[in-house]
C-alpha cells in the first residue's frame, strides 16, 4: 500500500487534469476491488474517472461504448444490446 500510496502523492500534482476517463475492460473480479481501495488514496476528482470492469459485465461497458465501437474481438463474445430508441 505504501507503493501505492507515493504513486498518487506524486503523480497528483505533477500530472493534473491528463485524464478524462480510463475504462479497464475486461478485467479480474478481484482486481475490481483492488482498484477501488487504491481509489481510495487517489484525489476524489481524479478517482471518479477511473472505470474498472469484471469481464463478465458487459453491459455496464454499454454506458461507455457503443457496441459497434467495440473491437472486433469483443463483438463476437458479447451480443448486440438491444436499441436505445
Amino acid at each position: 500500500m505504501q507503493y501505492f500510496r507515493e504513486l498518487v502523492r506524486v503523480m497528483n500534482p505533477h500530472y493534473p487534469e491528463r485524464l478524462i476517463k480510463l475504462i479497464a475492460y475486461p478485467v479480474p473480479r478481484l482486481l475490481v476491488g483492488v482498484v477501488s481501495v487504491i481509489k481510495t488514496f487517489m484525489d476524489q476528482k481524479t478517482s471518479q474517472k477511473i472505470e474498472v470492469l469484471a469481464g463478465s459485465d458487459y453491459s455496464a461497458l454499454y454506458k461507455y461504448v457503443d457496441y459497434d465501437q467495440l473491437p472486433r474481438n469483443l463483438q463476437m463474445y458479447h451480443k448486440c444490446p438491444e436499441s436505445k430508441e
